[in-house]
């Protein structure tokens, strides 16, 4: 249900600087508020998150008796917005690297992937790759690249270590089913309403089978869609969530098949 931080972790101290996860889209936010809580303020990091839309943005955790309470984003400073996006972020980032100030860096990078990989990317953009990430691994800075289901070319071969955001386990995906169940029939009792729940244990196993091999995100959205859709959870919820994650997976393959 959550991403193994540590090895990213364990891949930073082996030397590699830049690691790209392979995570669906729908669990970058959970994902990152992990990079920045089990990583960033675990080894004294500053965070930075950078995406097409709102740039690069430092993130300033709020902290309340040692627990993290919120982490709000604001403009980075001295970051240059003029130019192409992707020019300006990577010279940046090597710059960063060149200076090697003693406050060290965790630079999460969103939407980087789809222009410098693929079958023709730009070949200026995958030269201030190499070298940023070169940068890097001489620097104290470190890099995390999210990207949903691309793939990392050859030329960063020993610059990208390459991980993967699984789903839930069986145990995990159960812990999700009772958690958004009750959450959803305890709403229902605060609007007037019932959302009855009659499911058998060998049935509620089968129910789990049919919410497995979806992301975190998927699961909880599936459920919500079956209790609204059927008013009730019961044997019936089966059948729905298995023709529902056939629905997802179609689409899931659509998309990652389609032409650039």
């Amino acid at each position: 249900m959550t991403f193994n931080t540590q090895e990213v972790i364990t891949s930073f101290h082996a030397g590699c600087a830049t690691v790209a996860i392979n995570s669906p889209t729908a669990s970058e936010i959970n994902i990152t508020n992990q990079l920045i809580v089990d990583i960033a303020l675990r080894l004294s990091m500053e965070s930075y998150i950078w995406d097409i839309a709102k740039s690069l943005q430092k993130v300033e955790p709020k902290m309340r008796s040692g627990k993290v309470t919120g982490l709000p984003k604001t403009p980075a400073p001295n970051f240059d917005t003029k130019g192409h996006p992707i020019e300006t972020l990577l010279k940046h980032i090597e710059a960063e690297c060149a200076n090697n100030t003693s406050v060290r860096k965790l630079f999460i990078l969103k939407d980087i992937y789809p222009f410098i990989t693929g079958i023709n990317p730009n070949p200026v953009f995958v030269r201030l790759a190499i070298d940023t990430f070169n940068a890097a691994k001489r620097s104290s800075h470190r890099l995390v690249i999210l990207h949903d289901n691309l793939r990392t070319p050859k030329v960063f071969q020993d610059l990208i270590a390459d991980m993967h955001n699984p789903n839930p386990t069986q145990q995990e995906t159960e812990h999700i089913f009772d958690t958004r169940v009750e959450a959803l029939r305890k709403s229902a009792i605060a609007q007037g309403a019932e959302l009855p729940i009659h499911i058998s244990p060998s049935d509620k196993k089968r129910l789990i089978r049919a919410l497995q091999g979806m992301s975190y995100e998927a699961i909880e959205d599936a459920i919500s869609l079956c209790a609204t859709s059927l008013r009730k959870v019961d044997v019936g919820a089966i059948e729905f969530l298995s023709k529902h994650k056939q629905r997802v997976c179609r689409r899931t393959l659509m998309k990652h098949h389609s032409p650039a």
